[in-house]
């Protein structure tokens, strides 16, 4: 049988060892992975939306624009200033099929991937710099 005492300390070195891994998953997100490089992220979601990540912006004023290629509109645009990060969460239900281009802008820095849609399935092409 185990004394209470050993519980008490089992108990303890566990909840430190979380508390490490907490603090260590913190610091690692608020930490750049990359100082300076700009970082896209693209993904379809659970419930069919498309997410962009964009990371490392160091404040700078970043252009993000989904264009439509066989039709040549912008189906969605977006600056963001001050900011190092951005999220985005985009319904593409009643955007057509077809293809489209990411285009993420800062300063000389162009990132682009090209977006597939058909029906309730998003691909994604590699990120591509300019």
């Amino acid at each position: 049988m185990i004394s209470q005492k050993t519980k008490f300390m089992k108990t303890r070195i566990i909840m430190s060892l979380l508390g490490l891994c907490l603090s260590f998953g913190a610091l690692l997100a608020s930490t750049s992975p990359l100082p300076g490089k700009l970082l896209l992220q693209t993904h379809q979601s659970d419930d069919g939306k498309m997410m962009i990540r964009l990371t490392n912006l160091q404040t700078e004023r970043t252009t993000i624009t989904l264009q439509n290629l066989a039709e040549g509109e912008n189906y969605f645009r977006t600056i963001v200033k001050d900011h190092n990060g951005y999220v985005a969460q985009l319904v593409l239900d009643k955007a057509p099929n077809g293809r489209y281009l990411l285009k993420v802008q800062q300063k000389e820095t162009t990132l682009t991937q090209v977006v597939v849609k058909e029906d309730d399935l998003i691909l994604f092409s590699q990120v591509s710099k300019e």
